[in-house]
């Protein structure tokens, strides 16, 4: 065994758990939970302006 070629990102690398392979991907996980979060929050301002709309225009005819 050759020590002086051992790098330890490889070892790494070859030994990464479930725990690490979570870790890495929860920045992209946390980015879709809040885009999803946004999406519905404009889509519930639209459904309050088009009933409110609807409202007065109910209202007003």
């Amino acid at each position: 065994m050759d020590l002086e070629n051992i790098s330890l990102s490889g070892i790494y690398k070859r030994q990464k758990t479930d725990r690490d392979i979570f870790q890495e991907l929860m920045p992209t996980k946390v980015k879709e939970v809040l885009l999803f979060q946004r999406f519905m929050i404009r889509i519930r301002l639209c459904a309050k302006d088009s009933l409110a709309t609807k409202y007065l225009a109910n209202i007003f005819s």
